[in-house]
């Protein structure tokens, strides 16, 4: 029998050691996911509704008819109706809802909507409400490279305005309007009213509903048709936006075709900032709002946890709590360690789900 030098030994007991790891880290990966045989449901319950293959896996379950309405917990994303300044209609409170916004910027710092509009000049209306807390930003905002407006936005909680006019004349067929960081807060605008100017008197030409349907709003039709176009940008009928840009939950669901009146809110922001709070705030809706059966989707490392606080929370309620991973997340039982963040995902799990063991 051939013997092996000890060099070619080491590397094969490295690999098998190698492969030991993976096997067993697999495992790890299966036991955190937990995805339940899908039937009818009260409602869709999207949990922590901030990450985009969470909301477009709900959307994909309500458009297969899986529930008539779709959960959805206020948590940062504070949903202004009902509690604006000044009080806003209920097309109003739509446009407002479909906010858009730069996290973790600085001053300068921003995005770009490019709007396709005719060679003349215009009269630009900027929407803004503070969906966060009071005075937390203020933007700067720029008309075709020119700045127009310094510090907007500075507002107390739930307060909205309609900042303008401003502005620009355009020359190559398309408005370039930069939303800028003054240097505090993310910058964050919900729409657009934009105005031919002639001989002094302002024509309404376009509006902009960011992420959200056909509105209207006095005299003025936001249209968004939620077409997808090209890797950099959403085109959405009217306009052309990053699409990395942070838009709220409520936003993202119209934006996907769910209407309006099948979404529902619950919770405050201040209350829901954790796994735990979330469950609770459910827990406490669930006592004005019975449900029989609920389909949970959230990612699907966060899967198993999520069950296990949710059960905990709503002990002796009688309602069948099914779990849904959501599709299209790097977070799989196969393939996940090439991603980084699904790695560090993984292991902050395990941490979490450790510490919900012994605090809850």
């Amino acid at each position: 029998m051939m013997r092996l030098s000890w060099r070619k030994q080491w590397v094969i007991r490295a690999a098998l050691a190698i492969a030991a790891g993976w096997l067993a880290a697999l495992g790890l990966a299966s036991f955190l996911i937990v995805s339940d045989p899908l039937a009818a449901a009260d409602a869709i319950y999207v949990m922590g509704g901030d990450t985009e293959v969470r909301v477009a896996h709900a959307a994909h379950l309500y458009h297969e008819r899986m529930a008539p309405k779709v959960l959805v917990p206020a948590g940062a994303h504070w949903n202004p109706g009902g509690a604006t300044k000044p009080p806003a209609d209920e097309p109003m409170r739509i446009l407002l809802e479909t906010v858009v916004w730069r996290p973790g910027t600085r001053a300068g710092e921003g995005f770009q909507i490019a709007v396709p509009v005719s060679n003349r000049r215009h009269h630009v209306y900027v929407y803004a409400i503070e969906n966060h807390k009071s005075n937390f930003r203020a933007m700067d905002i720029k008309l075709e490279g020119v700045t127009r407006a310094n510090g907007i936005g500075d507002l107390s909680a739930g307060e909205w305005r309609r900042y303008g006019p401003y502005e620009a004349e355009v020359k190559d067929g398309v408005l370039d309007v930069d939303v800028l960081s003054s240097g505090k807060g993310d910058p964050s605008i919900a729409g657009l009213a934009l105005y031919e100017v002639k001989s002094g008197q302002e024509r309404f030409v376009k509006g902009v509903n960011l992420g959200g349907p056909r509105v209207l709003v006095g005299a003025e039709i936001f249209a968004a048709a939620g077409e997808k176009g090209g890797a950099a940008t959403v085109r959405n009928g009217s306009y052309y936006i990053p699409e990395d840009l942070f838009r709220s939950t409520a936003a993202q669901l119209r934006g996907l075709g769910v209407p309006g009146e099948a979404i529902t809110e619950f919770g405050a922001p201040s209350t829901i900032d954790s796994t735990f709070n979330e469950t609770e705030s459910l827990a406490r809706y669930l006592e004005t709002s019975p449900a029989k059966r609920l389909i949970v989707v959230t990612s699907p490392f966060h899967t198993r946890r999520a069950r296990r606080t949710i059960d905990r929370a709503i002990h002796g309620r009688n309602v069948d709590i099914l779990m849904s991973p959501a599709l299209h997340s790097l977070e799989t039982k196969n393939g996940w360690w090439r991603s980084g963040s699904a790695i560090k995902s993984l292991a902050s799990e395990y941490v979490k789900l450790a510490y919900y063991s012994i605090a809850h």
